[in-house]
């Protein structure tokens, strides 16, 4: 196995992160994991969108099923640093399995990670030459699908410097100053089409109710003050009930947590139960705090006070003041 690693440690790209601010220059995990997933999510944007240009793959009867390969091919932490926080990230790139009766060679999979180091991680967006090339040969929906996650969470960030490199004791500090000629041409706005306006919009109203219901137990709305179209599903998510171990928990009102959107990712935070979630899309945040919410239930909720610390012994407070039966 160490001699696997150390296979792949030759081919990966090392990357390090120092904070600005921060006492001995420590990275907080929620920085850390926004980082090693944008970087992860534009590798394999960028594998898939390889493949697709690849006549030799792109074939339906050679490659039918992308997304095994794809999540088989994720970036792997093969060395690890703590000292600020460095890591050599690489794909598997020396295993070869069998996608629909075909497979995808060694060599495929290392050059696609070498196009993706020298396009993406070590480029140098200010050659106009490297940008324009990049413009031909990716369309505007594919170059945000590549560099998107990688520029707004790494470049101008300002909680960090990232460096990179195939060497972890001479890595290159990435510049923070990017044109915005650039951005517009690696990430362009993508113009919506008179299909995508005619979908359904999502609008927050703002209404005047009294404090009771009708005979019907439905709120009563006297007066809309305001409305608000939202450019993001950024609503509030909210739970009457969960079901834990074919047990339905339901609430007294409508458990409502607090949604967001930043650094392209959506976030869903309940502070009283100590709940901070995040997903690339909102129904991906929405299922893991779902997941959180059932384990506070059956690690907090149900736990005897006298095994819980006092902050749990808080947590499990909350619940019980949410919880009816």
């Amino acid at each position: 196995m160490k001699e696997y690693i150390n296979r792949l440690k030759k081919e990966a790209v090392y990357v390090r992160l120092e904070a600005k601010e921060k006492i001995a220059r420590a990275i907080n995990v929620h920085g850390l994991i926004k980082v090693l997933n944008c970087i992860n999510q534009s590798y394999k944007n960028f594998l898939e969108i390889q493949l697709n240009k690849d006549s030799a793959y792109a074939q339906s009867n050679q490659l039918k099923e992308p997304i095994p390969f794809i999540r088989d091919n994720e970036l792997l932490i093969v060395d690890l640093d703590f000292s600020s926080f460095g890591a050599a990230v690489i794909p598997d790139t020396l295993t070869v399995l069998d996608y629909t009766g075909r497979k995808i060679s060694s060599e495929k999979k290392k050059q696609i990670f070498n196009d993706f180091k020298n396009d993406v991680i070590y480029a140098d967006f200010s050659d106009e030459k490297f940008v324009e090339r990049i413009s031909k040969t990716y369309s505007g929906e594919e170059r945000n699908e590549i560099y998107k996650p990688f520029l707004t969470n790494i470049y101008k960030n300002k909680h960090f410097d990232f460096y990179c490199g195939s060497n972890k004791n001479n890595l290159k500090k990435i510049s923070d100053g990017l044109s915005k000629k650039v951005v517009n041409q690696l990430i362009p706005k993508i113009k919506q089409t008179k299909d995508m306006d005619l979908r359904e919009s999502v609008h927050a109203m703002y209404v005047t109710a009294s404090d009771e219901n009708d005979i019907t137990g439905k709120k009563q709305y006297s007066k809309v003050l305001a409305t608000e179209k939202l450019e993001l599903a950024v609503y509030p998510y909210q739970l009457s009930k969960i079901k834990v171990d074919h047990h339905n928990y339901l609430f007294n009102n409508k458990l409502s947590a607090d949604v967001s959107y930043e650094d392209d990712l959506f976030y869903i935070k309940y502070l009283n139960l100590n709940i901070e979630v995040w997903g690339k899309d909102r129904e991906e945040a929405e299922a893991a705090f779902d997941f959180m919410l059932k384990q506070t239930i059956t690690n907090i909720y149900l736990e005897k006070n006298e095994n819980l610390m006092p902050k749990a012994q808080v947590i499990k407070e909350n619940l019980s003041k949410l919880i009816i039966s």
